[in-house]
């Protein structure tokens, strides 16, 4: 599964460590599904704190969902069954 984070500087090592405590679910590596969301992001992290808008592109294997890593994920709308 492809994965996109957009950020203000390139990103050679994930170091969950510079991840800011106040977000949205805590400390942690943002990832999204959606192109336009992480390039708004890059922009607006830009904006606010300098750099570059950055687009950092991830292949994400999903084998590793069952390996104990902590990961909350969110279904668009149309992916959702109505049960």
């Amino acid at each position: 599964m492809k994965l996109y984070h957009g950020s203000n500087a390139d990103i050679k090592c994930i170091n969950l460590s510079k991840g800011l405590r106040y977000k949205d679910f805590g400390k942690g590596f943002y990832l999204t599904p959606e192109l336009s969301t992480a390039i708004r992001m890059a922009q607006k992290k830009a904006r606010l704190f300098g750099g570059e808008p950055t687009l950092l592109t991830y292949e994400f294997d999903e084998a590793a969902l069952c390996s104990g890593l902590k990961v909350k994920i969110f279904l668009h709308k149309s992916q959702m069954e109505i049960l």
